[in-house]
């Protein structure tokens, strides 16, 4: 009895071993199975050295779909195991050959390193070159699959978007734009939806590129904002750069002018110093001005730009006119401390905040620790500067009744699990009131519809002209820099833009050069937008 006993509880112990076996083996090749596959994916991965195993993308808008414009992509790359090389000099000289952009001796001190097991020759290897190392069957001469960051739109994102480098520790690192500001939820396998619309950023830069090459000019920018959150719809910037090739660019087209550089801006600004005076009540729209067509302050003398006198004028033929001796008597009745005052409100001389790396601000400096000669400088944009983004975030508030919204590129982060982090529009700064907001976009409409050269049949705009003399150690040369920034409708804006052109060879003034190109960039929004005309 005893041993019967013995031997069934022998063989239940046994089958309970066998069914937790069974259940264990179910587990890892069932349930488990999708898990332990990547994990054994991962470690293959980080055996053949494919670091980083994962970055996440980074998509913009096309209408209602989503467009990647940085993603990781296994590549092609060539490698060599340099003992397995017998005929070293021979190799690296076929390899160079292949391979014309890396020296012969840099190729042939990898082939020569005795105990190194594991070389690399190159990365990203086009179609033609892994057919040419396949054929050749080369002895110690490798071909292996690498993720690598891939940016299917070549220059057309460049400054925004930016592009990695390994570190020291082999890993990817964001160096530009938004790979580095974002580097750290990029690295944690994070996706970004950025605000920005592929069919606007290609409009833009095409008639950049259009631009710049007809007028033989240095560099321009052109920046698309929704004035009533602050997204960027578009921002571009020539020359730029290939993301996928950065190493073959000069270092100084890394950098994205748009939030990096400041500089004068002219006569826009005459717009800000208007809307400081009316905001104090320092002016009227019913005041009016003797115009001598110019001005002599200290040792200086401030003239207008057309060399003319236009008689008793008015505050919106000031705008209309783009009078610098208006200004300047508009600046005087404001007065120094309020013109500073009005100009900080309006954030000139701050940072945006928008999400780049490395933002520089502007600077009232001269202004402040000058005189009356800087007070009329200033209040035509010379001696003052600002950042492209800080300009058109200061026209923005005039857009959207006064209140002005922190540019932003991120509008949502997604994580590996599938969460969503929605980034909400923030207003930073209300400069005016929605009263003078309203005042200065009538007259802004008025200077657009008495000079025709931005006007859209149909719509009403708002916009306003900028032609400056670039400054060099004090003095200002015979090299000029043309703006523009406008918005529309003007009475509930859907966009603004400004466009700036670096030293134009062909046309002298702004209304030439940057006016038509926002023309035809308002023309193209209205269209995508199917904003439809006001009816006559």
């Amino acid at each position: 009895m005893k041993k019967n006993f013995r031997l069934h509880f022998l063989v239940f112990l046994f089958s309970l071993a066998f069914l937790a076996v069974i259940f264990r083996l179910y587990q890892l090749q069932i349930k488990e199975a999708q898990f332990w596959k990547l994990k054994a994916s991962l470690q293959i991965k980080a055996a053949q050295n494919l670091k980083p195993v994962w970055r996440g993308d980074i998509f913009v808008h096309q209408k209602e779909k989503l467009i990647p414009v940085a993603i990781s992509k296994k590549f092609d790359a060539c490698f060599v195991v340099p003992k397995e090389i017998e005929e070293k000099e021979k190799t690296a000289k076929i390899l160079s050959e292949i391979f014309p952009e890396i020296p012969y001796t840099e190729i042939l001190e990898k082939v020569e390193k005795k105990d190194d097991p594991y070389e690399l020759v190159k990365r990203k290897l086009s179609e033609e070159e892994i057919e040419k190392i396949k054929n050749l069957n080369l002895k110690g001469v490798y071909l292996e699959k690498k993720i690598e960051r891939y940016y299917p739109f070549s220059s057309l994102f460049s400054h925004v978007v930016g592009f990695v480098s390994l570190d020291e520790n082999g890993r990817w690192k964001g160096r530009y734009g938004i790979e580095a500001f974002y580097d750290q939820e990029l690295s944690e396998g994070k996706d970004l939806i950025l605000t920005l619309e592929k069919d606007i950023q290609e409009k833009a830069y095409q008639l950049l590129k259009e631009l710049k090459e007809n007028q033989e000019a240095e560099a321009g920018q052109i920046i698309v904002m929704e004035p009533k959150t602050g997204k960027i719809l578009a921002m571009v910037s020539l020359p730029d750069f290939d993301p996928n090739f950065y190493f073959k660019f000069p270092v100084k087209n890394f950098l994205n002018p748009c939030h990096q550089t400041i500089y004068e801006p002219g006569s826009v600004m005459k717009v800000i110093t208007i809307a400081g005076a009316l905001e104090a009540k320092k002016i009227s729209l019913e005041d009016k001005y003797l115009d001598p067509g110019k001005v002599k302050i200290k040792d200086r003398i401030i003239e207008n730009w057309d060399k003319k006198s236009h008689g008793e004028i008015t505050i919106k033929e000031i705008l209309e006119h783009s009078i610098n001796t208006g200004a300047v008597w508009v600046a005087q009745k404001l007065g120094k401390k309020d013109l500073i005052k009005y100009l900080e409100k309006f954030r000139i001389n701050k940072k945006t905040g928008i999400d780049l790396p490395g933002e520089v601000k502007g600077s009232l400096k001269n202004l402040k620790e000058g005189g009356k000669v800087e007070l009329a400088t200033a209040s035509f944009g010379q001696g003052i500067s600002v950042t492209p983004i800080g300009l058109i975030s200061a026209f923005s508030s005039i857009a959207n009744q006064g209140k002005m919204m922190k540019p932003f590129l991120v509008e949502k982060v997604i994580f590996p699990d599938g969460k969503k982090k929605e980034i909400s529009p923030k207003m930073i700064a209300q400069p005016i009131s929605k009263e003078t907001s309203q005042i200065l976009t009538s007259l802004l409409v008025n200077a657009v519809e008495k000079n025709v050269l931005a006007k859209v049949e149909g719509y009403q705009i708002a916009g306003k002209t900028g032609t400056a003399q670039i400054p060099f150690k004090g003095k200002y040369l015979d090299e000029y820099i043309h703006s523009y920034v406008g918005f529309a409708p003007a009475d509930n804006p859907k966009f603004i833009i400004l466009i700036k052109l670096d030293k134009p060879q062909k046309a002298t003034l702004s209304g030439f050069t940057v006016v038509p190109v926002f023309r035809k960039l308002a023309q193209f929004l209205f269209s995508y937008y199917n904003l439809a005309p006001e009816e006559k």
